[in-house]
């Protein structure tokens, strides 16, 4: 009661809006109450328009990767890189503050000590990646037992 009727302007505003960041429910607006189904129509265009482009850029990782037709695992796999390379950037920052700053003082020695630190980081990843390998290769021995 006592809400304007919005423009067809203020609806198109509102869709670009929801289209730069999507994190809402556009339909459930308030204030739209009386576009929700044009809403709601435009927000499942748009699922169905990324479902179609994330499609295809699994399809072509998956190739990439060496897993044709496996878009699961593909997702899956390039979630888990992206994790890694998250966890590796964190590892790295954390070590540079903390090491780098206060295991030299000298400007002339820190680059070393970064590049060292980076060093240690990829080792500790490596460690890491061997453990979760061995621990899959066990499950998948398990699995062609049962």
């Amino acid at each position: 009661m006592g809400e304007s009727i919005k423009t067809r302007e203020e609806v198109e505003e509102l869709k670009a809006a929801w289209a730069n960041d999507p994190i809402w429910d556009i339909e459930d607006t308030e204030g739209f109450e009386e576009h929700h189904d044009e809403l709601l129509a435009f927000r499942k265009e748009w699922e169905t328009e990324w479902g179609v482009r994330r499609t295809a850029e699994l399809t072509e990782y998956a190739k990439k990767i060496g897993a044709p037709g496996l878009l699961e695992l593909a997702d899956f796999y390039q979630r888990e890189m992206g994790a890694r390379e998250h966890w590796m950037g964190e590892a790295r920052r954390y070590l540079q503050h903390y090491l780098g700053e206060h295991v030299t003082g000298d400007a002339m020695n820190r680059s070393d000590c970064l590049a060292e630190i980076g060093m240690i980081v990829e080792f500790i990843v490596q460690a890491a990646e061997s453990s979760c390998f061995a621990h899959v290769a066990l499950e998948i021995a398990k699995a062609k037992e049962a």
